[in-house]
């Protein structure tokens, strides 16, 4: 990638001055060393393209070898021939923007993609690394990873539940806003399932766990957020549908505008135009690439997937991201989803003493456990 903005950064100013005719016949045979360069420094590319074609896809890294190959050939011939007014150095300049640009496409996904996975690494980062285990009689601080199906853990009270489990003693209220979108504390007694990295409320339980790894929900949710980004929803099932299609007719098009070339003048009595056939040729297929086609869905399909996570909103399949753009109406729950959920108080207007409100007031609520007396 460094060597290819290396050469990107030579190429312009150098293409610059080729077009303003402000130096020799040299600048041309630079370029057409950098151009040729490009090809050693991403051999990668050609291989791909290769093999795409062997596969019967003309995908994209087929495409942009022959954007590529084109303004070579274009070039090449220009330092041959040398035909009046000729962009020796556009030619040669295309070959290494344009794979240049696909690298650095690349690149960039690569980068939204890590950035991407953040919102799953942050659900996984729910989990508490130890857990206080109960074997024969005693509390033990064992690794996460160590606990299996079956051992029984302890949660005191504002700890977070390792795994999935089933209470088997204790009573609490637990908060499960962060994993399943409830915001208020849901009451857990003996018998009751609990999730994993769910947070447990003023009292104490024992659970025993019930799945661990991929089996527990948390593992599910983020299975279920990768296989979204995994899966190709509509609009890039019709980017290849487009590909299969595509090049072909650029190849088609790139030879009907040589024998244009060829046959009219021909016809006209002035002769083949060889000249403007072959720069129409190559120029066709230098601008054969598409670009944004080629970057722009796949960026913001991943772009999507990853913010959507940080904000709690997961995308089981790919096909949610076509389907979305029909949505025209949307019903929330409102606690916790349009409102924070947890209760506050604003105001006191007392009719009497003031503070005799509020000790009465504390000493109603002091032993509950109800969102309204905590606020209060």
């Amino acid at each position: 990638m460094l060597a290819l903005t290396a050469l990107s950064a030579v190429t312009v100013p150098l293409m610059l001055l080729e077009m303003w005719g402000q130096v020799g016949d040299w600048v041309g045979w630079a370029l057409g060393a950098l151009a040729i360069s490009v090809f050693a420094v991403a051999p990668k590319l050609l291989v791909m393209a290769v093999q795409s074609r062997h596969r019967g896809f003309v995908g994209q890294p087929f495409v942009v070898q022959a954007s590529a190959l084109g303004g070579l050939i274009g070039g090449v011939i220009g330092l041959i021939t040398r035909p009046e007014r000729y962009p020796i150095g556009g030619f040669f300049a295309v070959t290494v923007l344009v794979v240049a640009y696909y690298a650095f496409s690349r690149w960039f996904a690569l980068l939204v993609r890590t950035g991407s996975s953040q919102s799953v690494r942050k659900l996984l980062e729910l989990q508490p690394a130890t857990v206080r285990v109960v074997r024969d009689g005693h509390d033990r601080e064992v690794p996460l990873a160590e606990v299996s199906i079956g051992d029984r853990v302890r949660v005191r009270p504002g700890e977070r539940i390792s795994l999935d489990a089933r209470v088997v003693s204790g009573r609490s209220a637990v908060d499960e806003s962060l994993v399943t979108g409830e915001s208020m504390p849901v009451e857990k007694v003996e018998g009751d399932e609990v999730i994993g990295a769910s947070i447990n409320g003023s009292g104490t339980l024992l659970i025993e766990v019930t799945h661990t790894g991929e089996d527990s929900f948390l593992q599910k949710v983020v299975r279920s957020i990768e296989d979204a980004r995994a899966l190709k929803p509509g609009v890039l099932d019709l980017v290849e549908r487009v590909l299969k299609v595509y090049m072909p007719s650029v190849l088609a098009l790139a030879v009907l505008a040589a024998v244009f070339w060829i046959v009219v003048p021909a016809a006209q009595g002035d002769g083949p135009d060889l000249n403007r056939a072959v720069f129409a040729t190559l120029s066709v297929l230098i601008m054969a690439y598409p670009c944004a086609m080629g970057l722009a869905a796949p960026l913001a399909l991943v772009r999507g997937s990853g913010e959507a996570a940080e904000h709690g909103i997961i995308f089981r399949t790919g096909e949610a991201f076509q389907a979305f753009q029909s949505v025209t109406r949307i019903v929330f729950d409102k606690t916790g989803t349009l409102t924070e959920g947890k209760f506050r108080v604003r105001e006191v207007e007392a009719v009497g003493d003031h503070n005799e409100l509020l000790a009465l007031a504390a000493a109603a609520e002091a032993s509950s456990e109800h969102p309204i007396g905590t606020a209060i």
